[in-house]
C-alpha cells in the first residue's frame, strides 16, 4: 500500500507531501486541484517514460518518492526475487529522478535499480484506474 508520496519539480509543482491513510482507494477533487499530476507523479515513480519537459520552469531534475507498505507474502516475495536481496522490514522506499538532460535514475530502498525494475515492483504494488 502506498502510505506517502513525495513530488519535487514536477510540472507546476514546487514540493509537495502526501501522506495516505490505511484504505485510501481514490483520489476526487476539483478541476485542476493536481490529481493527473500525482497521478503523472506516481506513474514516473512506477517506471513510466519521463521526459524533461515535465520538469518544473527554473528547476534541473524532478524527484518522486515513495514509501510502500508491502505485507502480502506473495508481492513481498517476488520484490525480493527481483531484488534480489530479503527485505528486512515491510517498507519500500522507492525514487525516481528525472534531469533536464533526460537523464533518469531509479532506487530501492536508496540502491540503484533499472527504470525497468521500478516498473516490474510498480505491477505488484499498485493498479491505477482512471475515467
Amino acid at each position: 500500500m502506498l502510505r506517502e508520496l513525495y513530488v519535487q519539480n514536477l510540472a507546476v509543482i514546487e514540493d509537495v507531501r502526501v501522506e495516505l491513510q490505511p484504505g485510501f482507494c481514490a483520489w476526487t477533487g476539483e478541476t485542476g486541484a493536481g490529481k493527473s499530476l500525482l497521478l503523472g507523479a506516481l506513474g514516473l515513480l512506477l517506471g513510466e517514460r519521463g521526459a524533461a519537459d515535465l520538469i518544473r520552469a527554473g528547476a534541473e531534475e524532478l524527484k518522486v518518492v515513495g514509501r510502500f507498505e508491502v505485507r502480502h507474502p506473495q508481492a513481498r516475495a517476488e520484490i525480493e526475487q527481483l531484488l534480489e536481496t530479503r527485505l528486512e522490514d515491510p517498507e519500500l522506499l522507492l525514487t525516481r529522478r528525472l534531469s533536464r538532460t533526460g537523464r533518469s535514475q531509479a532506487y530501492v530502498n536508496d540502491q540503484p535499480v533499472a527504470v525497468a525494475t521500478l516498473r516490474q515492483i510498480g505491477e505488484l504494488l499498485v493498479d491505477i484506474h482512471g475515467q
